[in-house]
């Protein structure tokens, strides 16, 4: 049986259709911002002088940067839990519970986090930010249904005191997760504990994003910024940066170490590297070699092995020190990177 409709109530469907602008399935779009400001959430204006950035964050969140002399400095702005309390430094395989934007002016050598994951330019509807970004880089993380949960965002023009590896990492709380490894060659699932995504195994997460933590995420990132620098600093990735081994990665002995310095990193072509445990204690030192014309001011590729016994404790420092012929303290500096001793 066919229904007809009455030529005024047709016209005034025909009205509500036409204006009604909400955009097609799957693409948002772009709100005010107090439209996305939960009517809870009291909000507070934050500048890092240090780094040269700011955002508004809500007022009961936690900051914690780290010290600027430290290797891997590390801004994290997270939500406080009382019941079951967040441990800085975050990085980008936190708890999946915890909702955090960090900032790391000079990167955060690891694997990426397991699961789905597509460039942050191939998302449907706006970027999640305002200021210029690598859209060659830059990534969204996703559950299984497709919704983010995460964001690894690399400036396109970081302030000068950031390195080349700098980025901001967003996380969105998950409720009710769950991640299930599948190996590589069989496809049968595995504990997470021998889940190996570099070597192939795939990773699902599931579960359902906060809403709340999605509107506060999506709202810090809109308002990050950078800021005009009062006085322009280099940063140590301005005098040498260590392609091998990155940050915390295992490294056993025989030790191959290459990278790259400004010419006036070295004296006579080297410069000292010295391996140290946790607690200072020398475990190797070596000369890094350079391996071009050294006498520039452009950057110049080193390598070097040491050889040592691998200490009781995990953790430990390479050192790269800018030679200093002259023995004039003000001259001295260096470059620590944390390892991992297997």
């Amino acid at each position: 049986m066919r229904y007809l409709i009455p030529t005024s109530l047709l016209a005034i469907l025909l009205f509500l259709a036409c204006n009604n602008d909400k955009p097609a399935s799957g693409q948002e779009e772009p709100a005010d911002a107090d439209t996305l400001l939960t009517p809870d959430v009291r909000w507070k204006d934050y500048a890092n002088s240090n780094y040269h950035f700011q955002l508004k964050l809500p007022e009961q969140w936690m900051i914690t940067e780290s010290n600027p002399a430290e290797p891997l400095p590390v801004i994290n702005i997270y939500a406080p839990q009382p019941e079951n309390p967040v441990s800085p430094p975050l990085n980008v395989h936190s708890r999946a519970d915890i909702t955090h934007l960090s900032f790391y002016p000079e990167g955060w050598g690891t694997e990426l986090p397991g699961g789905k994951q597509m460039p942050v330019a191939e998302l449907k509807g706006p970027a999640p930010v305002s200021f210029k970004w690598d859209e060659e880089r830059s990534l969204a993380f996703l559950l299984e249904n497709d919704s983010v949960w995460g964001y690894l965002i690399y400036p396109a023009s970081p302030p000068a005191n950031w390195s080349t590896d700098s980025y901001l990492f967003a996380q969105i709380a998950v409720d009710n997760f769950k991640a299930q490894c599948f190996d590589k060659s069989t496809g049968n699932p595995k504990s997470m504990g021998e889940c190996d995504p570099m070597t192939g195994d795939r990773v699902e997460r599931r579960g359902s994003i906060n809403p709340e933590s999605s509107i506060i995420v999506n709202e810090m990132l809109r308002s990050a910024a950078f800021t005009p620098e009062e006085q322009k600093k280099t940063g140590i990735s301005g005098f040498i940066r260590v392609e091998q081994p990155l940050p915390n990665e295992d490294i056993q002995s025989p030790l191959t170490i290459k990278g790259q310095a400004r010419g006036y990193w070295y004296f006579e072509g080297s410069f000292p590297v010295i391996l140290m445990d946790k607690d200072g204690k020398t475990l190797a030192t070596g000369a890094a070699e350079a391996r071009g014309k050294w006498m520039t001011e452009d950057f110049v590729p080193f390598q070097l092995t040491l050889k040592y016994d691998s200490p009781g404790d995990e953790r430990g420092y390479l050192i790269f020190q800018k030679a200093n012929p002259s023995g004039m303290p003000e001259n001295d500096r260096e470059f620590r990177l944390p390892v991992i001793f297997q």
